[in-house]
């Protein structure tokens, strides 16, 4: 079976519910290529406790204003989604475009306008 490759997008409390199943119970399965945030001390942090905790070694970062780049870089299967609500929608929209499948933690968005979008 193919891995399947994953970005995550918003390295606060919320993204270890995704993190830390990827690269403990389904290593074989999912690869983790890359952190997008807007603090890279936030990414680095998540990083170096990566490769500390299980080895995981090689995780791309990016700040929020280059996620295309990062997507354009990396080509990831699947964007996971764990930032401010308010800008879930932002990030759905451009990973969409991108050819990405979403996996995107609740609500989807704030507001109907956002949702239509």
């Amino acid at each position: 079976m193919k891995k399947r490759t994953y970005v995550v997008i918003g390295t606060g409390g919320r993204a270890a519910d995704f993190i830390d199943p990827m690269i403990k119970d389904y290593r074989d399965e999912a690869e983790l290529l890359g952190l997008c945030d807007t603090s890279q001390v936030r990414m680095d942090y998540y990083r170096n406790n990566l490769k500390k905790a299980c080895g995981y070694e090689g995780i791309a970062t990016y700040l929020s204003k280059d996620l295309e780049k990062m997507l354009d870089d990396l080509h990831p299967d699947v964007v996971i989604i764990c930032t401010v609500d308010k800008f879930h929608h932002e990030y759905i929209i451009k990973a969409v475009n991108k050819g990405c499948d979403v996996v995107c933690e609740k609500p989807i968005t704030v507001d109907y306008e956002k949702c239509r979008a």
